[in-house]
């Protein structure tokens, strides 16, 4: 894999959130929601089940290494990006 060659991809996700709080009314905690993140990155995979990102690349190793589960991803949208 020739690592400057991944495909960069912003990726609009949702992502399970908990209480900050030890104890809720039961009306507050219904009203409670997922959270919706923006996470950019270089694919390394994109499979069936995850897409993987690495935050960073350097050489031959990536690093800040995320898999993004596929029911949790609303869109995938490739960066266009000058060649360097």
């Amino acid at each position: 894999m020739n690592i400057w060659e991944l495909d960069i991809a912003l990726v609009t996700w949702v992502d399970s959130r908990a209480s900050e709080k030890s104890w809720e009314k039961p009306d507050t905690a219904r009203e409670f929601d997922v959270a919706d993140c923006l996470t950019v990155g270089y694919v390394l995979d994109n499979g069936k089940d995850k897409l993987t990102l690495a935050m960073c690349i350097a050489d031959n190793a990536v690093n800040g290494v995320l898999s993004i589960p596929k029911a949790c991803i609303k869109s995938v949208d490739i960066l266009e990006v000058p060649a360097y």
